[in-house]
């Protein structure tokens, strides 16, 4: 019992710590666009916010593309990255990102972190990440993208 405690109070030490961060850009050309690596959901799109063309998880995030796209990431990956490409956005249209532990050790659907992004004139990438300073617990995560407050899809990942 006592191990169990310690363990769950360091955790959760670890995901207060554990911050959100957002940068945006322009999204790669239609030509090199990868396809989502994460089982999505969808709900009805917001015409006038624009459409998510794309959402990825990945390791990495390097001058402005995604590195090493994936859906599995090791405890030691301390950094999720998700990538969230739109096309014709508004500006003043909100993208937002919600983190959640589905099944990880002793988490069961637990929120992680969130964040809401506005983009700005001439944005149609949001880059969010999720970060942890000690490894992450084995298990299923999901992130959930919001589209003007409106849930878009849901990635679902795994550390293992």
């Amino acid at each position: 019992m006592r191990i169990a405690q310690v363990t769950f109070i360091s955790l959760l030490l670890l995901l207060i710590g554990a911050g959100c961060s957002l940068t945006v850009g322009k999204p790669q050309s239609e030509s090199t666009a990868k396809p989502s690596a994460a089982p999505v959901a969808e709900t009805s799109p917001d015409a006038s916010a624009g459409q998510v063309t794309n959402a990825k998880l990945a390791k990495d995030f390097t001058y402005g593309d995604v590195v090493n796209p994936t859906t599995s990431f090791y405890p030691s990956d301390h950094e999720f990255h998700l990538v969230v490409d739109l096309s014709n956005p508004q500006e003043g249209t909100q993208v937002g990102a919600v983190w959640y532990a589905v099944d990880a050790g002793s988490y069961k659907n637990n929120k992680l972190d969130s964040e809401t992004y506005t983009l700005k004139s001439g944005e149609d990438r949001v880059h969010v990440t999720l970060t942890n300073k000690e490894n992450w617990p084995r298990g299923k995560y999901k992130v959930q993208v919001t589209l003007n407050t409106r849930l878009n899809r849901t990635l679902e990942f795994e550390v293992k």
